[in-house]
Formats: C-alpha cells, structure tokens, sequence
C-alpha cells in the first residue's frame, strides 16, 4: 500500500485538491470559491515577495528589538 502512495503521489495529491474544490463550490459557491482562491493565491505571492526582498525576516527582528 505504501508504494501504491510513493508510485501515484502527484495524482492522489491532484485528485485531493480536486475533491477540496468540489467541496467548496457545492458548499461555498462559484463566485465565493473563485474569491477565496485568488486570495490564496495572492497570498502565496506576497509571501514569496516578502521572503525574496527579506522584508519579512527584517520586520521580525525590528519587532524583537
């Protein structure tokens, strides 16, 4: 079973994220699902900026000062 997992790892993670969607748009909404996605994704790139540029990791510290 645990190769089954090792062998099939990327489409068992797809097909989960597919079944979060589903989830979303029956619970949620298209409109309210579309909205929550571009937030995650904005997010997802905001960190990555912040991460590159340290800005994060300088905050951090001023903050422990």
């Amino acid at each position: 079973m645990k190769q089954f997992f090792y062998d099939n790892s990327y489409p068992l993670t797809v097909a989960g994220c597919g079944f979060v969607l589903a989830a979303l748009f029956l619970t949620l909404g298209f409109f309210r699902t579309i909205f929550l996605l571009l937030l995650t994704v904005g997010g997802f790139f905001l960190g990555q900026y912040l991460e590159r540029n340290g800005l994060f990791q300088e905050f951090m510290n001023n903050k422990n000062k």
